[in-house]
């Protein structure tokens, strides 16, 4: 009899403790709306002036006398610098030997 008088009672006050009505002030939820009105797209804008500088042509002209700059004098590079592109390894993955390296 006891533990149900505890029961209740118990039960009484958490009931009493849900059941106020917070109140809510005007500036509630203020920086809220405000960390998402930041995030939302810029609105769309009329046609934009391209932008100064070099053009296609003009860069790789220029790429050009750079690159041969480079060369050793009196000679000039017959053809473009060879880029060697090479995929990414996955994090944690151990490198793999060349072929030539014999199996432990």
């Amino acid at each position: 009899m006891r533990a149900a008088k505890i029961t209740v009672v118990c039960l009484a006050v958490a009931l009493a403790g849900c059941g106020g009505r917070r109140t809510i002030t005007p500036t509630h939820g203020v920086a809220y709306r405000a960390a998402f009105g930041g995030q939302r797209a810029a609105p769309a804008r009329g046609p934009v002036d391209p932008a100064p500088g070099l053009d296609s042509q003009e860069a790789a002209i220029i790429a050009a006398s750079y690159r041969n700059s480079l060369s050793p004098k009196g000679e000039r590079p017959e053809q473009e610098p060879q880029l060697l592109i090479v995929a990414p390894q996955k994090a944690g993955a151990a490198a793999r030997p060349a072929p030539s390296v014999p199996g432990n």
